[in-house]
């Protein structure tokens, strides 16, 4: 006979309240089957959850999937909201050539793809 753990607990609060004693927290247990594994919450896969951990693109990884040059994915995304781009696009005079590094969101390829898509329809 399968109980629940309500009901469980009232049987065992009314027993402890017949024998006079006082219920706590600490007292109560409840019984569990033998089959059943409790994990801890470092156990328990979590799977990151936002845009933040979504998958980035390179331009490199871009033009090959679209088949743009990489420097027309540059282009395309340069301006474009959410792209995260470290480092400056032009050095000031005299400065050596800084690189930069473009992460895409794959939220904000879909958005760029499909406002192209629309563009030639």
């Amino acid at each position: 006979m399968k109980r629940s753990i309500r009901e469980a607990l009232a049987q065992r609060t009314e027993a402890l309240a017949k024998e006079g004693a006082r219920l706590e927290a600490a007292e109560v247990t409840i019984p569990v089957a033998p089959e059943a594994k409790f994990l801890s919450p470092v156990d328990v896969p979590r799977k990151p959850v936002g845009k933040a951990f979504e998958e980035h693109f390179t331009p490199i990884e871009l033009a090959k999937l679209w088949k743009f040059s990489e420097d027309k994915i540059r282009e395309m995304f340069w301006e474009e909201y959410g792209v995260l781009i470290e480092g400056r696009r032009q050095s000031e005079p005299g400065q050596p050539r800084r690189y930069t590094n473009m992460q895409i969101p794959l939220s904000v390829a879909e958005r760029v793809h499909r406002r192209l898509r629309n563009k030639v329809a």
